[in-house]
């Protein structure tokens, strides 16, 4: 499957450095893709050619394998009914999803999503990520909590702040490269943390990625959904609602890069 190189939208954010914290740099959009609008993206992962998407809402939380260039539905697999879906990551082959506030998670095969069994955690769920041998877990305060995948026993948690206040608010978590990707909810900047310190070195400003979406102007629809694809150094972005994946590099102004950080790659 191979994407077109035409770059369809191109901006560039100028670099906005508040007053204290981390410095915002901006983006550029390499491509962008067809997205299910109906999709209230919880979490965002890639398998293959494909995305692993949960999507959240009362009586219509879903685990979803998605083409990657077409946006078309693969296959699906619904949560509960009595459950909101939350974020979700792969690991060792499966996929393990949250609930918000159930204290329930689950645990679907990767390739059919067949469903494989529950676990308990405490307090709610947000976003979800891994760095290969632990899940990362956000539950909207400053604490992000790493977990035993075979227990689920806490391993350690850390305190995210920028200079030195907490930041709350975490939703969907990305690992990249010895860094979390975190959305904040209700903003349009993703920050970056240091795994070890909780620290956010940065931030990456979206500002204008929602205003040519499409997008309904729901204040539910915001943005919210990162993936990293590392075989072809991609980072995937999209939101609650929006009709639109893009391909998108952190800017030149930008300190975090992913690993080559190539503009020119097409799958």
């Amino acid at each position: 499957m191979f994407l077109s190189r035409i770059i369809l939208v191109l901006l560039t954010v100028f670099v906005l450095v508040a007053d204290n914290g981390a410095s915002a740099c901006g983006y550029e959009v390499i491509n962008r893709l067809p997205h299910d609008r109906n999709a209230f993206t919880q979490g965002l992962v890639v398998s293959g050619d494909e995305l692993v998407e949960s999507t959240g809402s009362w009586r219509a939380s879903t685990i979803r394998r998605v083409d990657i260039a077409s946006g078309q539905v693969v296959k699906q697999a619904i949560i509960e009914d009595n459950v909101f879906g939350e974020g979700a990551t792969i690991i060792d082959g499966m996929i393990y999803s949250l609930t918000w506030q159930a204290e329930t998670g689950y645990i679907w095969s990767e390739d059919t999503l067949e469903f494989i069994g529950n676990f308990a955690f405490e307090g709610e769920g947000w976003g979800l990520t891994t760095n290969g041998y632990w899940l990362i877990l956000s539950n909207g305060t400053p604490t992000i909590s790493f977990l035993d995948p075979k227990t689920m026993a806490v391993v350690k948690t850390i305190e995210v702040t920028d200079d030195g206040i907490p930041t709350g608010r975490l939703n969907e978590l990305e690992w990249v490269n010895g860094r979390i990707l975190a959305n904040i909810w209700q903003s349009e900047r993703i920050a970056v943390i240091n795994a070890d310190s909780g620290r956010v070195e940065e931030w990456i400003d979206l500002t204008g990625l929602r205003a040519i979406s499409d997008t309904d102007t729901s204040p539910d629809s915001v943005l919210n959904g990162i993936a990293y694809d590392p075989r072809g150094d991609r980072l995937y972005v999209t939101g609650k609602n929006w009709p639109w994946l893009y391909h998108i590099v952190p800017g030149d102004d930008c300190s975090f890069k992913t690993v080559a950080n190539q503009k020119s790659i097409a799958r």
